[in-house]
């Protein structure tokens, strides 16, 4: 279950938070599995009046598909419901709203005269004050198992590039839901081995890494550019 909170600074909001949680880990959906936010205003001192505030909130994904809508601001959760066809991420945002369509602007109303007030006062400013929700789900890409190739574009002592590369598999088996892509990636001949023989080339901390094998095409390319390139799993 996830979880993101925002204080709200408005009057009566004073000590709200606005609670946003998905039904699962957030990086664990599945193209097509039907994601579900719930966003439940808590903490609010006295009762809301009616008609008041409204809840404005915005949803958009890597695809530039938006949509938006507002629902009455009360303490009951507003649920909103989407999916993605596509590996990629979904946000939500949310904002809340006056009869007058003026959204809320967040207002620090801390103890200034403490390092501690101040210190607060200054992560306070850094933030968009009129945002009370800014969340998301994805759908993580699954590298195709089979034949990969990595490569880092590394850089030698004299200032000249070096193509370091490495050909493996991309095997099958359960990921960690990070919100990067992940594979589960065997190069020979061990995994001690090849991590000794890929650090000792001075590979950068990002790297590429595309399906199939094409260590061959890469050394002809490094030749074509007058670029050193070895290949650590050549003859393992």
């Amino acid at each position: 279950m996830a979880s993101v909170v925002f204080p709200l600074f408005a009057g009566m909001f004073d000590n709200a938070w606005i609670k946003g949680t998905t039904d699962k880990n957030p990086l664990s959906y599945k193209t097509g599995e039907e994601m579900v936010f719930t966003l439940e205003l808590q903490s609010v001192d006295g009762d809301i009046p009616d008609g008041e505030y409204t809840l404005w909130w915005k949803r958009s994904d890597d695809f530039g598909a938006t949509e938006e809508g507002t629902v009455p601001l009360t303490k009951t959760p507003f649920v909103y419901r989407t999916k993605l066809e596509n590996p990629g991420f979904v946000r939500l945002e949310a904002y809340v709203v006056d009869k007058d369509g003026n959204r809320v602007v967040k207002k620090f109303t801390g103890d200034t005269s403490t390092p501690e007030g101040r210190k607060a006062m200054n992560e306070f400013e850094r933030k968009k004050k009129n945002v009370f929700f800014d969340g998301g789900a994805g759908v993580e890409f699954n590298i195709k198992e089979g034949p990969i190739t990595m490569m880092s574009l590394g850089l030698k002592a004299d200032g000249s590039f070096k193509f370091i590369v490495a050909e493996g598999e991309s095997l099958a088996g359960p990921i960690p839901p990070t919100g990067n892509t992940n594979t589960h990636g065997k190069f020979p001949p061990d995994v001690r081995t090849f991590l000794r023989n890929w650090s000792m080339e001075g590979p950068t901390h990002h790297f590429a890494l595309g399906v199939g094998h094409h260590a061959a095409e890469l050394k002809k390319l490094g030749r074509a550019l007058g670029i050193e390139t070895v290949v650590v799993t050549e003859g393992q």
